[in-house]
């Protein structure tokens, strides 16, 4: 909210997994300051700035254009909406911000998070880091969930897909890559 108080007709745009789950965060956005105005699925500041949330919709969401475009949970977010995207950002040089739990070992949150890439400053924030959440909620959470999904979703670990027999490290673990490929000849017939 700050960038649109202070850019006057700043495009700000969030995009999530459904646009109801965009709609919260410009819910959240609205409710800590009095300053913008609600119109549909916009905040209008006085500037002129606006803070719009869009749906996971890649093929209505192109050609536009924005100082800041924020993807919320983007973990459970397709790929082919961050690649639709990305682009609003090219005029403006904006910034990309991109906040998430962890999810399964896929996609373009997974990718940018495990692969370090340069250009991406990355914040890691646990339950343990949140002052709100109580060791007894998540002792019972723990419990409920199973030790897999709990780490998932409290401790910033993504997970082996549901269809994956194996864990992507195992897989990695059985490749050298050191070592030179020789192909060996195949004879056919006698």
């Amino acid at each position: 909210m700050q960038f649109a108080r202070t850019t006057p007709r700043a495009r700000i745009l969030i995009a999530s997994a459904s646009l109801r789950q965009a709609s919260a965060l410009l819910d959240y956005i609205a409710d800590v300051t009095s300053e913008p105005k609600r119109k549909g699925e916009k905040l209008v500041s006085p500037n002129g700035s606006r803070i719009t949330a869009l749906p996971q919709a890649p093929k209505t969401t192109r050609g536009l254009t924005a100082h800041v475009l924020i993807i919320d949970e983007a973990a459970f977010v397709k790929d082919e909406l961050f690649e639709s995207l990305t682009p609003v950002l090219a005029s403006t040089n904006g910034y990309l911000w991109i906040l998430s739990s962890a999810g399964e070992e896929r996609g373009f949150f997974y990718q940018i998070y495990t692969e370090k890439t340069p250009g991406w400053e990355i914040f890691k924030a646990t339950a343990e880091d949140c002052p709100r959440i109580s060791k007894e909620y998540l002792d019972r959470e723990r419990v409920i969930r199973g030790e897999q999904r709990f780490r998932r979703e409290y401790f910033c670990e993504f997970q082996s897909g549901r269809q994956q027999f194996t864990s992507r490290e195992v897989v990695e673990a059985c490749f050298d890559m050191s070592l030179k490929q020789e192909r060996i000849p195949i004879e056919y017939g006698t």
